[in-house]
């Protein structure tokens, strides 16, 4: 279930493909977190020029299909 909307940070739109939301969001469910959180560290990660682990460096440095 959603948190309510605070107002303090804006709402941003991004196309992901169902089975990788799907999956990520089990995957932060499981660990006890939100998806909006689990994007958030890694954004906050990936503009301070830090990869969040090997593997998904290699992700960031491929080429994404449409």
């Amino acid at each position: 279930m959603a948190r309510p909307a605070t107002g303090k940070t804006p709402n941003r739109n991004v196309r992901v493909p169902d089975e990788i939301w799907q999956g990520a969001q089990q995957r932060a469910a499981a660990e006890g977190r939100t998806l909006s959180d689990v994007i958030v560290s890694y954004l906050r990660r990936y503009g301070a020029g830090r990869p969040a682990t090997a593997r998904a460096a290699a992700a960031l440095a491929s080429p994404l299909e449409d």
